[in-house]
Formats: structure tokens, C-alpha cells, sequence
């Protein structure tokens, strides 16, 4: 089986993993997810999307799942689906109906869906993609930048309008007028042998991979830059490079049309990449 949902306690085929249609995720997108790499039917960072994942739901006031009921929930997923190369979503959502007074209920839903790994676009992302600045922008004086939500809306706006030009990652600017993210990514840029990357205040989602690359870099010694970046900076970057957790690091090889550096994967992203790939393969080993 490739694909497998774990709903009320139970491993079931797409086809009978069911809600209703009254139910606030419908309605209101009441809820968060996380997305994480299974690598060798073991997953990647798990603690770090848990954390961030109880976090958002401790600010929508929403009761949080214990670690253990997710481990036991993904380890039956692998169980019934056999996959060793997988993407495992972790959805919780508000229980009760569309009302909006419902709004106070803190009791919660656990859904999760592993499906098997699409290495070939992995492959591909590897490889490099393009960028299109998008004309939504991030608020950055908002609290919904911070959280992974079911309400995905201003995402899907920007991915439309950059495929539209061709182009594979929206990239977001922050109403302050500086580079916040990409619609399913964390942006960095390197100048002079340093990385650099928007701070959270610019109205980013603090990716899990993001957090691994900065580490990366300190252990590693490669210099290293939290802080506000203008479209010109990207435009005249040594090399780029975005990330996420499913597809690590994807060199971003031109924006707008305009190619970054040489146009080809750079030395240092090479670099993380490689890093991030052992870093991975021991960690699922």
C-alpha cells in the first residue's frame, strides 16, 4: 500500500478515512499540520515538528496530542503500508461543527497520512529550481505566519501566480517590503562565503530544516546571518538556496527570470547539501 490515514485510532484506506462535512477544518481551516521526511521507516526530526506543532495548537487554544499517541499512530502507519521511504502529515484539527461559537471548544482530532516518498522530485529539486516574487505579501505584524495552518489560501494565491510565470517556489516579500519566504520554503541567500536567512519577525514559518541548516553551519564553521534581505540581495547573491522538509535543500537557481550566480547549484550549497544528506542518513540509521 502507498499511501495509508491513521484516524481515530485506526489505520484505514484513503477511501474510508472520513470527516464530516460540517467539521471546522471545512469550514474554517481550524487546525495545523506538520509534514516530515520517513527515511528508512524512521522519521526525521520528529521532536522538532511535535514541538512546533503543540506550540501553534497552544496558541488556537486547542488541546495538544501526546508525543507517544503520534509515534504509535506513525509506527502503525509504517506497519500497515510497509513503505520505507515515506512522507508522513500530521493533521490536528478542532472537533465540533461549523458554528462559530464552537470556537472555545478546545477538544481536538488526530489524522495522519503517510504516503510513499516521490524520489523523483527530490531528484529533481536537487538539481535546482526558479522563483517568482509574488504580489501577496507576508504580514509580518500577524501571528499566522508563524503557524502551519490548515488555512493554506495565500500559499496556494502565490503558487498560482508563479506558475503562471513558469517559475517553481513563490517567493513572498513581508509588507515591510523584505524577502520573508517561499510559499513552501525557507529562503536563504549566500554573499561572501556567509549564509543568510530572514529572521522570524519578518513574518516566516521557522522551518525544522531551516533550524538544521543554521546548526550545519556552526558546526561546520561556515559563517552565518539572521537578518532582513532585500530583493536586491537575492538578485545579486553569490548563490541561493531554499528549504523545506520534504525536499532539504532545492538551490534556487534564478527569480523573476534573472539567474542567481552562475545559474548553477553553488559550492556551498553543494556544500549543505551533502552535510544535510549525512546528517539524515545517520540519523534514520
Amino acid at each position: 500500500m502507498t499511501c495509508c490515514v491513521y484516524l481515530d485510532d485506526r489505520c484505514l484506506p484513503p477511501h474510508e478515512a472520513l470527516i464530516s462535512v460540517f467539521s471546522r477544518a471545512v469550514h474554517y481551516g481550524d487546525g495545523l499540520f506538520e509534514t516530515l521526511r520517513i527515511c528508512n521507516k524512521k522519521p526525521f526530526r520528529l521532536h522538532d515538528h511535535v514541538s512546533r506543532l503543540c506550540s501553534g495548537l497552544t496558541v488556537l487554544g486547542m488541546n495538544t496530542p501526546t508525543l507517544a499517541k503520534i509515534q504509535g499512530g506513525m509506527q502503525a502507519l509504517l506497519e500497515c503500508t510497509g513503505l520505507d521511504e515515506a512522507i508522513l502529515k500530521i493533521i490536528v484539527f478542532r472537533e465540533g461543527s461549523d458554528h462559530t461559537s464552537h470556537f472555545q471548544n478546545t477538544e481536538s482530532r488526530l489524522c495522519m497520512i503517510l504516503r510513499q516518498f516521490d524520489t523523483e522530485r527530490f531528484q529533481r529539486s536537487s538539481c535546482g529550481i526558479t522563483g517568482w516574487v509574488v504580489t501577496p505579501r507576508r504580514n509580518c505584524r500577524s501571528p499566522l505566519p508563524l503557524l502551519k495552518s490548515l488555512n493554506y489560501l495565500e500559499n496556494i494565491i502565490g503558487k498560482r501566480e508563479a506558475f503562471a510565470q513558469g517559475a517553481d517556489e513563490a517567493l513572498f516579500l513581508n509588507t515591510d517590503g523584505f524577502l520573508a519566504e517561499g510559499a513552501t520554503s525557507n529562503l536563504f541567500i549566500v554573499k561572501n562565503n556567509c549564509i543568510m536567512t530572514p529572521p522570524e519577525h519578518a513574518g516566516i514559518l521557522p522551518g525544522v530544516t531551516r533550524t538544521v541548516i543554521l546548526e550545519i553551519a556552526a558546526s561546520q564553521g561556515i559563517q552565518s546571518s539572521i537578518q532582513n534581505i532585500h530583493f536586491d540581495d537575492l538578485r545579486g547573491a553569490d548563490e541561493a538556496f531554499c528549504t523545506n522538509a520534504l525536499m532539504g535543500i532545492m538551490p534556487l537557481l534564478a527569480v523573476n527570470g534573472i539567474h542567481l550566480g552562475s545559474g548553477t547549484p553553488g559550492r556551498l550549497t553543494r556544500r549543505l547539501q551533502s552535510a544535510l544528506a549525512e546528517i539524515m542518513s545517520t540519523h534514520c540509521s
